[in-house]
């Protein structure tokens, strides 16, 4: 699922925005959810690198849409960043903090329907490539996904193990877990492991290389074994 939201102040605005998207979603069966705010300030407050694109106006009272962006950028390098303006002459700016584009008012959905297709393909890459963390100690962290062995949840804190380090992040392992590809497996409650580490199952315990052993849940098993066999039989 791609998590999207809008920041308009303009209530017709985002609604037209919104249900665009809803029909891209439709026309293309892509899964999508979607999240609006009428303001800068509401969604800033919430905002925890949840997104995989986000789509914010310009123009809005107490912080604009590109002080916003700055604010964003901060908490998240990655995240496909779209201004939706009236002025092309704001659309240069968002240059300054990384924008992957920009989107014209009035919104066309002819022209929203192209631009999406690519922000998925941007949103999928990088989702294969790297993850980008804000750990404990308020560093970020880019983690390439090939590096990444699993992560580990005790209560609200997260581990995760790469072939070389450690790092410690806060957060919720299941809206975690909905940031990686299928290569990703929740074998149990507290882990989530890179299949392609897997050495071998002794009954419930995953040996992974480097000498990690992971708990593997009972009811979990039989999409574990499917897992592997997809990995290794059919190359998905």
């Amino acid at each position: 699922m791609f998590r999207i939201a809008i920041i308009e102040d303009d209530k017709v605005c985002m609604n037209k925005l919104a249900d665009y998207i809803k029909q891209f979603s439709s026309d293309e069966k892509i899964e999508l959810s979607i999240e609006t705010f009428n303001d800068a300030s509401s969604f800033l407050f919430s905002f925890q690198q949840q997104y995989d694109i986000i789509f914010t106006d310009i123009d809005m009272p107490k912080i604009n849409g590109y002080d916003a962006s700055k604010m964003i950028r901060e908490k998240d390098e990655n995240v496909v960043l779209v201004f939706v303006t009236q002025l092309t002459q704001y659309a240069i700016k968002g240059y300054e903090v990384n924008a992957s584009d920009y989107i014209l008012k009035p919104v066309e959905y002819d022209s929203l329907k192209l631009k999406m297709k690519r922000f998925i393909k941007l949103v999928s890459k990088k989702n294969e490539d790297v993850i980008t963390i804000s750990t404990s100690t308020d560093e970020k962290v880019a983690i390439k996904l090939n590096s990444l062995i699993y992560i580990e949840s005790d209560d609200h804190l997260l581990k995760y193990v790469t072939n070389d380090n450690e790092y410690y992040s806060f957060g919720s392992l299941k809206k975690c877990e909905s940031k990686f590809p299928s290569l990703f497996f929740r074998c149990h409650a507290s882990y989530l492991i890179n299949l392609s580490y897997v050495e071998r199952l002794e009954k419930y315990t995953i040996h992974l290389k480097n000498g990690f052993n992971i708990p593997l849940s009972r009811s979990n098993k039989k999409e574990f074994m499917e897992a592997i066999q997809n990995l290794y039989i059919n190359g998905e």
